[in-house]
């Protein structure tokens, strides 16, 4: 069993690292009618609602 004091310790270095590895993005506005998509590489796309209306573009995203 791990103790308690660890496991804050634990976290407390984690949320270190996530606050280190996170990036301001200048623009967090979207424009009406498009959401926003970010990947594990730290890009960010702005996609059209319409293209959830397309099952192929659908089930690329429940792939990722």
């Amino acid at each position: 069993m791990v103790s308690t004091k660890i496991l804050i310790r634990m976290a407390r270095k984690w949320q270190k690292l996530a606050a280190i590895g996170r990036r301001r993005i200048t623009s967090s506005l979207v424009d009406k009618g498009h959401f926003v998509i970010y990947t594990i590489d730290q890009k960010r796309f702005v996609i059209p609602l319409a293209y959830l209306r397309n099952t192929i573009f659908v089930e690329l995203l429940k792939m990722s």
